[in-house]
This record gives structure tokens, C-alpha cells and sequence, in this order.
């Protein structure tokens, strides 16, 4: 194990915190989500919803994931915001997969970098979301809930 993983399990078994103690989606973001995408193989997450731009969030590490051959996998609820639909439909269809795999295949690093240059760049995420999921390195799954 890592000293930075290993580090992250005692802050977060403990509560120990270098910010006095101070919650919130920077710090877990920061603190806890960087690190682990920079050092995962596979990272799972269940989530209420999903958009692009969870691509800023993951920015800082998106080279790790794109160079390293890492796996994510997202569980989340069936609502998406018209862009990713429109992007996983896309992906449904072999044609469109292939020829966005053949266009992006050259540029991805240059995607990664202007992601982690301006990680609110649209363009850049919608590139970056549409090779994620065309080399099935991102992988979304929807739960439904059920009534009983």
C-alpha cells in the first residue's frame, strides 16, 4: 500500500484533518477523491446523479486514468443531463464508437491536458466523457427503484 493511500485510510478512519476539522466537497474532493483516482486501478462510486461534469473533479487525475489503464464504474440513477445522454447514445452505436476511438485517439492526452488547464471547458469534457466511455474505461450503470 501506498504511504498516500495509507495516509488517507488513517485521516479518514480517524477524523484527523489538516483544515481544523472543516467538512465539505472541497476537502473530500481534495483531500480524498484526487488522491485515490491518482493511485486506483478501479474505482466504484454509486451516486444520485452523474454529468460531465464530474470530469472537473477528476481533472487533476484524468492522466493517471487515461495512461494507466484505469477501470471506473459508476452506479447512479437513470436522470442525466441531455449532454451525456446524448452522449451514451452515441456510444450505443458501433459506427459512432469506432470513429470516435479512431478521431480521439491521437488527441486524448492534449483532451487531458486543456481538461486540467480549464476543467469547466465543455468541449473538453464532452470529448474526454465520449473516449472514457468508448474504451470502456468509464462504465455508467443506472438503478432503478423499485416499489414493494
Amino acid at each position: 500500500m501506498t504511504d498516500a493511500i495509507r495516509h488517507l485510510q488513517n485521516s479518514y478512519k480517524t477524523g484527523a484533518s489538516g483544515d481544523s476539522g472543516k467538512r465539505g466537497g472541497n476537502r473530500i474532493r481534495t483531500d480524498f477523491l484526487i488522491p485515490c483516482l491518482k493511485h486506483c486501478k478501479l474505482y466504484r462510486r454509486g451516486t444520485g446523479a452523474f454529468s460531465s461534469s464530474a470530469l472537473m473533479s477528476w481533472a487533476d487525475a484524468m492522466e493517471h486514468v487515461i495512461t494507466d489503464d484505469v477501470k471506473i464504474e459508476i452506479l447512479t440513477a437513470p436522470d442525466l443531463d441531455f449532454k451525456t445522454q446524448a452522449i451514451l447514445r452515441r456510444i450505443q452505436d458501433p459506427i459512432e464508437r469506432q470513429d470516435i476511438l479512431r478521431i480521439k485517439a491521437n488527441t486524448i492526452l492534449l483532451q487531458v491536458l486543456g481538461i486540467q488547464l480549464k476543467p469547466e471547458n465543455m468541449e473538453y469534457r464532452q470529448a474526454l466523457l465520449s473516449w472514457m466511455l468508448a474504451n470502456d474505461i468509464l462504465e455508467i450503470k443506472f438503478a432503478f427503484l423499485r416499489d414493494f
